[in-house]
């Protein structure tokens, strides 16, 4: 017999009178949905899917019993996707970092050709530009590029670790960043046609 759903307060008032059996209704409730959701915006596997949902379920949980959350402004429902969400764009994130950070910041930093992608003669050689112009870059550029578009990392992320005064300097830096890489990959490609 499925049990009612509860409304918001009602949700947060019964889990911290330890009725368990409102976690779990609220791990049932929305999981299908969740995972509906999820695999229309990411790549991910069941497993992914299922690991953010109980990450966000317990996060829930925690919040509640700790004090931190005491009500809701949107559904139940909101604050677990936004959690999920998080949890499942973090997973990317550090998937494609193992996935890239090998290849790429090796042949960045350690001037390796990236001859192991299987990719046509054209691609190739537009790497091997963007490597040699990376290479001529100063390591703050190149690093925070490297941050931006291929770890993605947020302009707050990047501004937070560059430890930069706000988002309008660091988004500037990046700009002026990108601009010298295009000009440097126009450079090389001027020096291997002449």
């Amino acid at each position: 017999m499925h049990s009612p759903r509860l409304h918001n307060d009602d949700v947060i008032t019964a889990i911290r009178s330890g009725q368990m059996r409102a976690v779990e209704d609220l791990y049932t409730q929305y999981r299908a949905d969740f995972f509906r959701w999820g695999r229309r915006r990411f790549d991910a596997n069941k497993q992914d899917l299922e690991d953010a949902w109980q990450d966000a379920v317990i996060a829930f949980y925690t919040q509640v019993m700790s004090g931190k959350l005491n009500s809701l402004r949107y559904e139940a429902r909101v604050w677990l996707f936004s959690v999920g969400y998080k949890r499942l764009l973090n997973h990317r994130r550090k998937i494609k970092r193992v996935l890239w950070k090998d290849e790429i910041d090796e042949a960045l930093r350690h001037g390796a050709y990236w001859l192991d992608f299987q990719e046509n003669q054209g691609q190739l050689e537009k790497k091997e530009n963007l490597h040699k112009a990376m290479k001529t870059m100063s390591g703050q550029c190149r690093e925070m590029l490297m941050q931006r578009y291929f770890m993605e990392k947020s302009i707050e992320e990047i501004q937070q670790e560059w430890e930069l005064n706000s988002a309008n300097t660091t988004s500037a830096t990046l700009s002026r960043c990108l601009k010298r890489l295009k000009d440097l990959i126009k450079t090389v490609q001027t020096a291997v046609i002449s």
